[in-house]
């Protein structure tokens, strides 16, 4: 069936997001903030694009499985924890393109707190889209 080539496809996809947060994560620890910021960069235009694809689901649902109703309330804390690093994400790389002042200086000041916090979210969210393939693949 279709959608299990599309939960293949996003599983496929969060290994290789996560050894890329894995990299992009090195990299500032190492200084490289270049190599750091073309990474994040990549990502978060793809997690936006993963999004996109995600949400053509709702316009043809034969792209996902039927979501049984227990599991609803996990599918929700996913999408919604989901959504934070699509936030933070672009905030975090426009703010550090942007004069120090006002509202770019103040995410510039907490830019390593923002930042691990979009991670965590970010990790979280692709384990559990990994759980989700597992879950509706068996």
């Amino acid at each position: 069936m279709l959608h299990e080539w599309v939960l293949i496809g996003g599983s496929v996809w969060s290994l290789i997001a996560l050894g890329l947060l894995g990299w992009a994560w090195l990299a500032a620890r190492a200084g490289a903030f270049r190599r750091h910021a073309g990474l994040m960069t990549f990502l978060i235009v793809a997690a936006w694009v993963f999004a996109a694809l995600y949400l053509l689901h709702f316009r043809f649902p034969s792209l996902l499985p039927p979501v049984p109703a227990q599991l609803l309330p996990w599918i929700y804390v996913h999408g919604s924890i989901g959504m934070l690093p699509l936030v933070l994400g672009p905030l975090l790389i426009w703010a550090r393109r942007r004069p120090a002042a006002g509202l770019a200086a103040a995410v510039n000041r907490r830019h390593r707190l923002l930042g691990r916090i979009a991670v965590a979210a970010w990790v979280f969210t692709h384990l559990g889209g990994l759980w989700n393939a597992w879950y509706f693949l068996q």
